[in-house]
């Protein structure tokens, strides 16, 4: 709505057109859309006029595009500017207008943005903000200030551009968006700002959509600072729709409930309604107008224009007198009172006084407030329609109420009500009752210290025949334990029996795969056999390693082990020891480093038990040394204090070292240090017995073993034994060994599916053999236990998690665990492979969300079916939900996600919150987001993985969905606006938009075809 040099109104319409009408003589002339004419308005669809500075008048309309008449020319026809004909128009959906002085033109809103209109060229083009910000629901408002700054009201914020930059290329403009709240920088919730009004001051007000009223107050060095109008403020409503100023200079206000007018100068609201002549209170964007000629203020309804004639309020109907009408204690009946001292209540009553202001059909514009004057407590302003004080719980005493209400202009009266309440305390709070409750506790008091000597000393009798019967049965005890504990030595010394039988039977079975491998490997010269053939022989001679590793723990359990002392080559014997080392320490570039410092020695040892221990020492430094590490043998003589040669033996390695707690046990049976990264040798895991073997071999020689920590990194152990002198030439050898640069990476070969699977697996040969399976399939990552794989989950995008069941530091059991209980990890499917074929463990797998249990050994095309199978699964998810109709159909058992899993969980929730509200237009992304109860970023990461789509875009889709449901049942019966409305869209033209963009038809067409 706008008005002419000459005091015409012009008034726009929805699917009515426009209309001329002369406020005098109420003269009216109507302009509607003609078909097939270039000289009349291009739709009955005005979203807006605008009267430029040339006299020239602009109707914009939705989806038809832009109407221009000269008013200068007494019989002026229409011209039309639309997409498609005019160049640079690229948007028919023109909602708002706006002239530029500056650069002498005219700005339009969009829904993809500003165009801007050169008069002088009489040109269209397009300027865009950046593309995070390039389409918008609505474009509500445009206001050009005094500035020279152009104001911008979206369904996405605000924003404000500088036009003087815009004058420099007619291209670009810079511009400040401000986005969210914008009282709150903190805030996080969108502005969706309707209007942008600039009064006769220059003073800017912005009001929106679940926003209020905002007033710019500050934009020094362009940092905005703006003070909103709410309850406090006394202004309860949070939608505006559009505002005017008149001519005294108040701010008239257009809201969903109603019309409001605020008194600057005060900062007081005034209410009007159905008492004041407004029948009723529901108004369209860009309604209300002041005619600063006729003295009146114009608003737009849905069924007509209402017209407000504006009277200055005498001083003498301003001041209201305002009383008690009733009172009600307790909740019971209510009783006429108009006094203004109230007496004969007691403490803990609840008191309710009714109040009015005795004017007839009571207005709600009148707001009452109250307070306590003694305490200086704040004011309470009471709800209009119910002016009611309720005071749950009286204190005891006096006390006293002011109660003050507001003018005919919302001003707060100087005039006050007080009303004085005398209130009965409670009788425990009394001077006798105390006196009374303090004789009663001290006589209880006496007689309870009696009660108690007197049981006293009944419980001592009782305790001493207590001792001596206890001290019996400990007798008894006692004996009936030394028979137990020499019941329990036999049966444990059965059981090593039967153990060390089983184990010695294992040395048959073990030497029979090992001698046909070593045949095949000499008779075959296919590398990718011997490979596999290789990975067999480490793994047979581990076993029969362990196997006799646990014999010789038996026999020195048994004290059976007779040595062969004898002299014999030290270093040819360490150099042997050496050589199966080599190639383990190649794959994982340590440095191996002999050092030799000897003279001519007779060694006092058994050769074969003492290169056990050495192989044991050296093991044991390979696995708790990381990649790049370095591990030291020292071999020289050295004399002790007594003057005593002996042989000094040490392994030092710059692993993670030992924790001081541990390095006294670490040499007890089947004691393993907690807390230390191990790198297994030979596919092996520790059995604790290892170190116990290596002590009793030293001891049995009359040697010292001892372990210490390196004040560098990693952990030494040294070796005493006693030795005899020859004559030999003395001589020094240091040996290093290490791997070329060139050897040292690893080359994995590249994949081209998109697919990523981890491989976890304590075993590194098992982990070579399952990605030799599946490298041409897939992306793979690998990971030696279940702690190594969360840290590469959380920095790596997995499909799909391969794991052992049986691993160090974190076994496959808590691996799975983890990644299911944690909503960012729980969609990824989980296949356990692992050697304990338990239905006892399978079940427990099964219980914690494991997709599948596959047992070894495995057939290799079974584990490539179930992979593909899986990952084939979830992408079957994203393709049911993302069909057109499937999400107001789709019930998430169908989509086969595993029962009360936390993706289907969190499938319900998002599917069950958009069928509660999806209806409510104001229920958006911060809200959806905020009853999920998780993260923007974490809900989004999981509807993405799930879904297919983004929260937005879920959000969107159903709503259309639902949409679409609505118009299939009623077959055509229906209209349009109200399905949109229905589902949640607050504008049916953009409902439209999008359900064409989903479906590929016009929602009109559905149910008739």
């Amino acid at each position: 709505m706008t008005e002419d040099k000459k005091g015409n109104l012009w008034i726009g319409t929805i699917e009515g057109g426009l209309y001329q009408m002369n406020p005098e003589t109420e003269a009216v002339q109507h302009y509607a859309f003609t078909p097939h004419s270039s000289t009349s308005i291009l739709s009955n669809n005005v979203n807006g006029i605008l009267i430029d500075s040339d006299n020239h008048l602009w109707v914009y309309t939705w989806g038809a595009g832009i109407s221009e008449l000269d008013l200068n020319k007494p019989h002026s026809v229409f011209r039309q500017h639309s997409n498609g004909e005019v160049p640079g128009l690229e948007d028919d959906f023109i909602m708002s207008a706006v002239e530029d002085s500056v650069n002498r033109g005219i700005w339009f809103g969009t829904t993809h943005g500003l165009l801007f209109y050169d008069k002088k060229q009489e040109l269209f083009s397009r300027v865009d903000f950046d593309s995070s910000v390039s389409e918008f629901e609505s474009v509500g408002s445009l206001c050009v200030d005094r500035k020279g700054r152009l104001w911008v009201g979206t369904s996405e914020g605000v924003f404000i551009v500088d036009l003087f930059s815009f004058a420099r290329s007619r291209r670009h403009f810079n511009y400040i968006y401000l986005r969210y709240k914008l009282n709150d920088e903190k805030s996080t919730q969108v502005e969706r700002v309707n209007v942008v009004f600039q009064d006769r001051r220059g003073e800017i007000w912005l009001g929106g959509k679940a926003t209020g009223l905002y007033h710019l107050i500050s934009d020094k060095a362009n940092r905005f600072q703006f003070k909103h109008y709410g309850k406090e403020e006394g202004f309860y409503e949070n939608t505006v729709y559009g505002l005017s100023e008149d001519g005294t200079g108040n701010l008239w206000i257009a809201t969903e409930n109603g019309l409001f007018r605020l008194l600057v100068d005060s900062d007081t609201f005034v209410l009007y309604g159905k008492s004041d002549g407004i029948l009723d209170k529901d108004y369209d964007s860009h309604t209300l107008h002041f005619s600063s000629r006729y003295k009146r203020l114009y608003c737009g309804k849905d069924h007509g224009l209402c017209e407000v004639i504006l009277k200055k309020i005498p001083k003498s109907v301003k001041e209201r007198t305002v009383v008690i009408s009733s009172c009600r204690v307790n909740g019971e009946n209510w009783t006429y009172e108009t006094s203004k001292r109230l007496s004969d209540l007691g403490e803990g009553n609840k008191l309710e006084l009714a109040l009015t202001t005795l004017e007839y059909g009571y207005n709600e514009a009148v707001r009452i407030r109250y307070r306590e004057k003694q305490n200086g407590e704040e004011w309470v302003e009471l709800p209009a329609d119910n002016p009611v004080i309720a005071l749950p719980s009286l204190p005891g005493g006096q006390f006293q109420l002011e109660i003050q209400a507001t003018d005919q202009e919302g001003r707060w009266q100087d005039d006050i009500l007080d009303i004085n309440i005398q209130v009965r305390p409670y009788y425990y709070k009394s001077w006798w009752f105390w006196s009374l409750l303090l004789l009663v506790a001290g006589c209880l008091s006496v007689a309870f210290y009696r009660y108690k000597v007197r049981q006293l000393k009944h419980r001592q009798v009782l305790l001493k025949q207590l001792v001596a019967q206890r001290t019996h049965e400990l007798e008894i005890q006692n004996r009936s334990l030394e028979v137990m504990a020499h019941h329990v030595e036999e049966v444990a010394e059965e059981k090593i029996r039967f153990f060390t039988h089983i184990t010695h039977e294992f040395r048959t079975p073990v030497t029979l795969i090992h001698g046909p491998i070593q045949q095949a490997l000499a008779l075959t010269s296919d590398k990718e056999v011997k490979e596999q053939l290789h990975i067999a022989e480490r793994n047979v001679e581990d076993l029969l390693s362990l196997v006799n590793e646990l014999m010789d723990f038996r026999k020195l359990d048994m004290e059976k082990v007779q040595l062969n002392i004898r002299p014999f080559n030290l270093i040819s014997m360490v150099e042997d020891l050496l050589a199966p080392f080599v190639s383990f320490v190649k794959e994982r570039h340590i440095v191996l480093r002999t050092y030799y410092r000897l003279q001519g020695l007779s060694v006092n040892a058994d050769p074969k038990y003492l290169h056990r221990v050495l192989t044991n020492l050296l093991a044991n430094a390979v696995k708790f040394t990381p990649d790049g590490g370095v591990i030291s043998l020292y071999v020289a003589r050295v004399v002790d204090y007594e003057g005593k040669v002996q042989l000094y033996l040490s392994v030092s390695d710059t692993g993670c070292g030992i924790p001081e707690k541990d390095l006294p046990k670490i040499f007890d049976s089947f004691f393993q240090a907690q807390n230390t990264v191990a790198y297994p040798v030979f596919g092996q895991t520790g059995t604790g017995i290892g170190l116990n073997i290596c002590k009793r071999i030293i001891t049995l020689h009359g040697g010292v073993i001892s372990a210490r920590n390196n004040h560098s990194g990693g952990t030494s152990f040294r070796i005493l034994l006693p030795m005899k002198d020859m004559p030999v030439k003395e001589h020094e050898t240091v040996v290093e060994r290490h791997l070329d640069e060139e050897n040292m990476s690893l080359v994995k070969p590249a994949s081209s599916a998109h697919e990523t699977l981890l491989i976890v697996d304590d075993n590194s040969d098992m982990r070579r053999y399952i990605c030799s399976l599946l490298k041409q399939e897939y992306k793979l990552l690998e990971a030696e236990n279940g702690k190594k794989a969360i840290d590469i989950i959380k920095n790596e995008h997995v499909d799909l998690i391969i794991s052992d069941l049986l691993m160090p530091e974190m076994d496959g059991l808590e691996l799975s665990k983890r990644v299911k209980a944690n909503l960012e990890t729980s969609h990824i499917p989980f296949l356990i492979l692992t050697a304990v074929c338990s239905e006892e463990n399978e079940k427990i797998c099964y219980s914690v969300g494991v997709d599948e249990y596959l047992c070894k050994p495995f057939d290799a095309e079974v584990l490539k079916y179930r992979i593909r199978n899986i990952l084939a699964l979830r992408r079957g998810y994203q393709e049911k939900l993302s069909k057109p109709a499937a999400l107001a159909l789709t019930d998430v058992s169908d989509l086969g996600l595993i029962e009360e899993s936390r993706d289907k969980a969190f499938m319900d929730r998002a599917i069950a919150l958009m069928k509660e509200h999806y209806a409510e237009s104001e229920y958006g992304l911060d809200a959806f987001i905020r009853d999920m109860g998780y993260s923007k970023t974490l809900v989004n990461q999981k509807m993405q993985n799930l879904a297919g789509i983004p929260i937005g875009q879920f959000m969107k889709n159903f709503r259309l969905d639902m949409g679409y449901q609505l118009l299939k049942q009623k077959k055509g019966d229906t209209n349009v606006s109200e399905v949109a409305y229905a589902v949640g869209f607050n504008d049916p033209k953009y409902f439209t938009k999008c359900f064409k963009q989903r479906f590929g038809c016009l929602p009109s067409s559905v149910g008739h075809s």
